[in-house]
């Protein structure tokens, strides 16, 4: 497993973080929660991070690259993953 929390370990962000959280912020919509542009584009822009991470990391499938809203529940997906009774 990787575990990618930069959050919980640093203050400061880079400039560019800062610069691309805003614009998604004044531009895109909520993904998968309708047919206009800024939910089609904030689709787009999640399809695209999901390949990206997946050749980075060698996964075979960017559709196996998985997304939590925080560290929790990343790993409690990931302990419910591989642990059984």
């Amino acid at each position: 497993m990787i575990y990618l929390d930069n959050a919980a370990t640093t203050m400061h962000k880079p400039q560019t973080v800062i610069d691309a959280v805003t614009q998604a912020m004044r531009s895109l919509g909520n993904a998968g929660r309708g047919a206009t542009s800024g939910a089609l584009d904030a689709a787009r822009t999640i399809h695209v991070c999901r390949a990206k991470l997946a050749r980075l990391l060698g996964c075979p499938r960017a559709d196996h690259v998985c997304f939590t809203p925080n560290s929790t529940a990343a790993l409690n997906t990931a302990i419910n993953g591989v642990v059984r009774p």
